[in-house]
């Protein structure tokens, strides 16, 4: 009994004399015709077994490595449906994807891989689990398709290199005095707990008068990727060139994000205070003695 649809031209077999001897006969008889019968398919359908095998586990970056088996070799090229889906894992993990696996006529299995992606989290083997499984078959010349195999579940595991997420800082290269400078703080992967930037900012050529130096924290959010912050400046009157008025903002150091790493502390970014367009002057005020008696010396305040 087998799985392939057949008719009855493709199912003949014959049963012949091939020889006969004894018996005490004068001669031996002339062989006889042989008989041919066909062997019909039945009235049930029967269906091969499909068996999908497979890596119970993969470093991250890594292919994982599978195997689609047939019981018997099909006669004509046999089509898997394949899904690739999350189980604990997200799309940083692997590319969730539907895909066709053909299984050859004449031959019972076929090798494919999945690849995985690299990323710089710190993760669990339960928080990286993603699922292989048949989604449909066609083909193969059978009497029935056979029954979708059990799926296969693959855990990434972070491997023995710790990794670590790229922090880039940007900025305005020039304000206009009192005004308020932008920056902004981004990685290059979100991260799954808040991750924390200390920030300095410090003076280069400028003075208190035009910054307040100072370190602060600045917070990217779980599952976000950057955050946007300002420096304000302080409006003087003293006339400036661009060399007279840089200040400096740079990261100090980082902490959180659940990165299996924290990421390089980026270049810092210089940013000019520019006098502007209206000029500004300072206040001059006169203080002094309403009345002095006559001989003495009157005091007074510039």
């Amino acid at each position: 009994d087998d799985s392939l649809n057949e008719s009855a031209d493709d199912d003949v077999f014959t049963v012949s004399v091939n020889a006969t001897a004894g018996g005490d006969f004068e001669a031996q008889p002339t062989a006889p015709a042989a008989v041919e019968t066909t062997i019909n398919d039945g009235t049930t359908t029967d269906a091969p077994t499909l068996t999908l095998t497979g890596d119970a586990s993969v470093i991250e970056g890594e292919a994982a490595s599978y195997t689609l088996t047939l019981s018997e070799a099909p006669t004509a090229d046999f089509t898997v449906t394949i899904i690739v889906g999350h189980k604990t894992t997200e799309d940083g993990d692997i590319t969730p994807v539907t895909r066709d696996v053909v299984i050859a006529a004449n031959t019972t299995s076929i090798d494919f891989t999945v690849d995985t992606l690299n990323d710089s989290l710190n993760e669990s083997a339960d928080d990286d689990v993603f699922t292989v499984s048949v989604d449909a078959t066609s083909g193969g010349d059978f009497e029935a398709q056979p029954t979708a195999p059990t799926a296969v579940e693959t855990t990434i595991n972070d491997g023995t290199t710790t990794d670590a997420p790229t922090l880039t800082l940007t900025g305005d290269a020039s304000v206009n005095e009192g005004e308020a400078a932008s920056y902004t703080l981004t990685l290059s992967e979100a991260p799954t707990a808040d991750f924390t930037v200390t920030v300095l900012i410090g003076h280069k050529t400028t003075e208190d008068g035009d910054v307040t130096p100072v370190t602060r924290d600045v917070v990217i959010a779980a599952n976000t990727t950057s955050i946007d912050f300002t420096v304000d400046t302080l409006n003087d009157s003293l006339n400036e060139s661009a060399d007279d008025d840089v200040f400096t903002v740079s990261v100090d150091s980082t902490s959180g994000g659940d990165f299996e790493a924290q990421p390089t502390a980026p270049a810092a970014v210089e940013t000019t205070i520019n006098d502007g367009t209206t000029t500004d002057a300072p206040t001059l005020t006169l203080t002094g003695d309403a009345s002095v008696i006559e001989g003495e010396a009157a005091s007074y305040t510039l």
